[in-house]
């Protein structure tokens, strides 16, 4: 929790010995983890606190969808922008592990990252393209509006 606080994230992804992919840490996880072994606010030296728990105990390592339990939502470099922001809506979440291509054997089905994609990050993008076309446009409209004139004179 100090590590994202002081380096202001909003998710820590978890990897294990051989730097996979194995869940993603947010504050909402560690929120509901302590919420789900708390006793409604009084202490309780038995319940893991956040300075006792391990973050594997915490984070999530899957969704559940349609009833059954699946892996972890990823996307990879070659996936469009608009399928990324219709999972993240979909599932609700504000970020994206984008990670590589894994083999057929169980430890290469999992996931290396290389990077991670924000919900804010791609509307952001999507509103800086829409104000550069815009400004393509009105710049375009402007230069036909002085042809106009200037053919009128």
């Amino acid at each position: 929790m100090k590590y994202m606080n002081d380096k202001h994230q909003n998710c820590a992804f978890v990897v294990d010995a051989d730097d996979l992919l194995v869940g993603i840490l947010t504050c909402s996880d560690i929120r509901r983890y302590l919420s789900r072994n708390s006793t409604y606010g009084v202490k309780d030296p038995t319940l893991p606190d956040v300075d006792s728990c391990l973050i594997i105990s915490a984070c999530t390592r899957g969704i559940r969808y349609r009833g059954r339990r699946r892996g972890l939502l990823t996307c990879y470099p070659q996936t469009d922008l608009a399928i990324a922001k219709e999972l993240m809506e979909a599932r609700g979440i504000k970020q994206l592990p984008v990670v590589k291509h894994g083999g057929e054997s169980q430890k290469e089905r999992k996931r290396r990252v290389v990077g991670v994609i924000h919900y804010d990050s791609i509307r952001k993008l999507l509103r800086e393209k829409m104000d550069r076309q815009q400004s393509t446009f009105q710049s375009r409209s402007d230069k036909d509006l002085e042809e106009i004139v200037t053919n009128r004179s």
